[in-house]
């Protein structure tokens, strides 16, 4: 973790267990990961599922379905 990885989560007065990140590239994924925020990644984006999936099982099709999936969890 850096600094730099809370600052707008601090700036809105939030924790790691009030957010998801919802992410479209490695770099995305590797960031929630190392902030300990919950991720889900999209293929509507950069890399591709099959780069995707080397980090992270949660995989959609776009933001929307992104969205339903974590509604549908809640927090962490």
């Amino acid at each position: 973790r850096t600094d730099n990885d809370f600052t707008a989560l601090e700036k809105m007065g939030g924790s790691v267990t009030s957010v998801w990140m919802m992410g479209h590239t490695l770099l995305d994924i590797e960031a929630s990961h190392r902030a300990g925020i919950g991720s889900v990644a999209v293929t509507s984006g950069y890399d591709n599922e099959e780069e995707l999936r080397t980090l992270t099982e949660i995989i959609k099709s776009d933001a929307l379905e992104a969205v339903r999936y974590i509604a549908q969890r809640g927090l962490k």
